[in-house]
C-alpha cells in the first residue's frame, strides 16, 4: 500500500472512530423508540381522546394531565372500561319485562296444549260403550237425588255397575267422598293410579274406603283442625260394635266416630310431610294460629296497606251479656256491635269488592241472631253480593272469606276453653280472614284461665301493637351499607319502607309501602349478584311475583357511579304503583278503639 492509501485509510479510521459512540448510542435509544409506539398505540386504542390531547399538546400538562396524576387517571380509565362493559350486559329491567313476557306466553301455550291435548286425548280414546256407560251412571245419579227417594238404592246399585265401563273415560275424577263410596266399588272397578283426599281431618271412619281404591294415596288434612264430632251418639254401643267386628284388629278402639281419616292415615303411613307454606291469611292474622304449629308456618301472602286500618281489630263490648232468648244462648250486645260494624263496613268504599263472614265461637243461637238482624239491615242483595256467611267454626272448615267478624259470646269464665277441640274450632275461626280479622268480645281476657285459647287470642290481638312499637331502627335491618344508603334516599322523599322484609323463606332489601300498592327494591351489589347469581335472584322473584310482588332492582355500580340517575326510574315506578310519600306511618285505629285497648291490657295484667 503506497503512503497516499495509508493516509486514506488513517483518516477513514479516524472518522468511524468518532461516529462509533453515537451509534452506540443510536442503537440504545432503538428499544425505547419501539416501546413509545407500542405504548402510544395501547394509549390511542383504550382512550383516544386523551391520546389525541397528548399529541395535539406536545405533552403539556393542562391539556393531558400533570404526570404523577398519571397513574391514578389509568386506574380511573380502567375501571370505567370495567364498569361499561358490565352495564352494556343489558339492563336488567328490560331483560326481566322480556323474560316476564316471554314467560307468560309460554305458559298461555302450555295450557292451551294441554286443553287441546286432553280434548283430542278424549276423541280418539272414548270408545262407544263407555261413552254410553257415561251417560247411564251420569243419569242414575240424576235420579237418586238427595237420595231418600223410594228407589234410591237401585239407582245407586244401577250408578255403581255402570262405573267400570266408565271409569276409563275420564282420567281424573274429582267428588266428594259420598259420591266416591256411591259410585265405585273396588272389588269390580280398575284401581286408580293415585287417590288424593283434602280435608280428611272432616273425614270420619266410615270414609276409610276411599283408601281401598288406588295404587298410592295421598292424605291432606290438619289434625289441628275441626276432626269429627260424635255429638249425641251412644259411645258404649260404638265400643261393643268394634268389641264385636274387629276382634283382632290393632287398635281398634281408635277407630271410633271421632276419629278422622287423618288420624288413621297418621298411625297406618309412617311418612307425614308438612307443607310449610301459607299462602291465605297475611301474617298478623295467622301468626296466631302458628303456636299450635310449633311455629313452623311460613306465611307467603303478604299484608297490603287497603286502607281498612289493621288486620286484627279487637273491639271490647263493656255491656255485653250472656242471656237466654228467642234464640237460645246469646249475647245481644256483642250481636249489635257486630252488625253495627259489619253494616259500616259494607258502606265503606275501602271495602268495595270485600267477602265477608261471622264466626260465632259459643252455641248455634248467635248466630242465627246475628243472621237475623244482618238480613233486616242489608237485605239479600248484600247477602249474595258479600257472599255473607254466619255460622259457627264447623260452617267455615275449608272456607274462607276476605274479612271475619269473630263473636267471642261469653261473657265470663264459667267455661274454659282448654281442651282439644276448643283448640282446633278456635284455631279454624281465627284463621278464615284473609285480610282483616275482627274480634268482638264481652269477657275481660284477664278473667279467663291462662291455658283458655280465647284468652289467648284477645291477649295476642292487642299485644300486636305493642311488638311494633319495640321494632329497632331500620337502619340497622339493613345488611349492607348499599341498602342503606338505598333507604335513605327513600326515607328522604317520604316514603314508608321495611328493611329486610321476611317473605315466607325468603326476604326482599326494601318494601316501599303506599296506600295503594307496595314495591320490592332489590339492592343487587356487583360482588355478591353477579351475572351467576342472576338465575337464582330471577327464580327467587319468580316465585314472588305469583303472590302478587312487583320488583325494582339496581345495581350497586350503577348506584355509587351515578345515584340519581340510578334511582330515577325508581321514582317514576312508585308513581306509576300509585305509591305517595307518606310524612309518617298511618295510626292504628281511632282514639277511642286505642283507648279501649290500652284500658283492657291495663286490665288483663292488674288481673295476672
Amino acid at each position: 500500500m503506497d503512503p497516499g492509501q495509508h493516509r486514506a485509510a488513517a483518516a477513514w479510521q479516524r472518522r468511524a472512530a468518532r461516529r462509533r459512540p453515537r451509534l452506540r448510542r443510536l442503537a440504545g435509544l432503538r428499544p425505547a423508540l419501539l416501546r413509545r409506539d407500542t405504548l402510544a398505540a395501547q394509549l390511542a386504542t383504550q382512550a383516544p381522546l386523551w391520546a389525541a390531547a397528548i399529541i395535539d399538546s406536545a405533552g403539556a400538562p393542562q391539556a393531558c394531565g400533570e404526570a404523577v396524576d398519571l397513574p391514578r387517571l389509568w386506574c380511573w380509565r380502567q375501571a370505567q372500561t370495567w364498569l361499561t362493559a358490565l352495564h352494556g350486559r343489558g339492563d336488567v329491567g328490560v331483560l326481566q319485562r322480556h323474560l316476564d313476557e316471554a314467560g307468560g306466553q309460554v305458559g298461555t301455550l302450555v295450557v292451551e296444549i294441554a286443553a287441546r291435548s286432553a280434548r283430542l286425548g278424549m276423541k280418539v280414546n272414548l270408545r262407544e260403550e263407555q261413552r254410553r256407560a257415561l251417560m247411564g251412571w251420569l243419569q242414575s245419579l240424576a235420579r237418586i237425588g238427595r237420595g231418600t227417594g223410594k228407589f234410591a238404592r237401585r239407582w245407586e246399585a244401577e250408578a255403581r255397575a255402570q262405573m267400570p265401563t266408565a271409569m276409563g273415560a275420564v282420567p281424573i275424577w274429582i267428588m266428594p267422598i259420598h259420591r266416591v263410596l256411591q259410585s265405585f266399588d273396588p272389588r269390580r272397578t280398575d284401581l286408580f293410579d293415585v287417590v288424593i283426599v283434602d280435608e280428611s281431618s272432616q273425614c270420619d271412619v266410615l270414609s276409610l274406603g276411599v283408601l281401598a281404591l288406588g295404587r298410592k294415596v295421598v292424605v291432606v288434612g290438619d289434625d289441628r283442625q275441626i276432626s269429627p264430632a260424635a255429638v249425641g251418639v251412644e259411645r258404649r254401643r260404638v265400643f261393643g260394635l268394634i268389641e264385636a267386628h274387629l276382634p283382632g284388629f290393632a287398635q281398634r278402639s281408635l277407630l271410633d266416630l271421632e276419629a278422622s281419616l287423618y288420624d288413621t292415615a297418621t298411625r297406618v303411613f309412617p311418612d307425614v310431610v308438612l307443607l310449610r307454606e301459607h299462602f291465605r291469611c297475611v301474617p298478623d292474622i295467622i301468626e296466631f294460629s302458628n303456636r299450635f304449629y310449633d311455629g313452623r308456618i311460613l306465611p307467603v301472602r303478604e299484608e297490603r296497606d287497603r286502607g281498612i286500618g289493621a288486620s286484627v281489630r279487637p273491639v271490647l263490648v263493656p255491656t255485653g251479656a250472656r242471656t237466654s232468648g228467642q234464640y237460645g244462648d246469646t249475647n245481644e250486645p256483642e250481636a249489635a256491635a257486630l252488625v253495627e260494624r259489619l253494616v259500616a263496613c259494607c258502606r265503606d268504599p275501602a271495602y268495595d269488592g270485600l267477602t265477608f263472614g261471622v264466626v260465632t265461637l259459643l252455641g248455634a243461637g248467635q248466630g242465627r241472631l246475628i243472621e237475623q238482624r244482618l238480613l233486616e239491615r242489608l237485605g239479600s242483595d248484600d247477602f249474595e253480593r258479600r257472599r255473607l256467611r254466619v255460622g259457627d267454626a264447623y260452617h267455615f272448615q275449608g272456607d274462607e272469606r276476605d274479612v271475619i267478624f269473630l263473636s267471642v259470646v261469653a261473657d265470663d269464665a264459667r267455661y274454659a276453653a282448654v281442651k282439644r277441640y276448643d283448640q282446633q274450632r278456635i284455631n279454624v275461626a281465627a284463621s278464615r280472614a284473609r285480610d282483616q280479622l275482627w274480634i268482638f268480645h264481652s269477657v275481660d281476657p284477664g278473667t279467663l284461665h291462662p291455658d283458655d285459647v280465647r284468652g289467648q287470642l284477645l291477649v295476642y290481638a292487642y299485644g300486636l301493637r305493642d311488638a311494633r312499637q319495640q321494632a329497632s331502627s331500620l337502619e340497622k335491618k339493613c345488611d349492607s351499607d348499599f341498602e342503606r344508603r338505598v333507604l335513605r334516599q327513600l326515607l328522604a322523599r317520604g316514603y314508608r319502607v321495611r328493611p329486610q322484609h321476611q317473605v315466607g323463606r325468603f326476604r326482599i332489601d326494601l318494601v316501599v309501602e303506599g296506600d295503594k300498592g307496595r314495591l320490592a327494591v332489590e339492592c343487587d351489589g356487583d360482588r355478591f349478584h353477579g351475572p351467576d347469581q342472576w338465575e337464582a335472584d330471577l327464580r327467587r322473584q319468580r316465585v314472588l311475583e305469583r303472590q302478587g310482588w312487583t320488583f325494582w332492582r339496581v345495581r350497586g355500580s350503577a348506584f355509587y357511579r351515578h345515584p340519581q340517575s340510578a334511582l330515577a326510574s325508581l321514582w317514576t315506578t312508585l308513581d306509576d304503583l300509585g305509591i305517595r310519600p307518606a310524612p309518617a306511618l298511618p295510626a292504628m285505629g281511632d282514639p277511642s278503639a286505642d283507648r279501649l285497648r290500652d284500658g283492657v291490657a291495663r286490665r288483663r295484667t292488674a288481673s295476672w
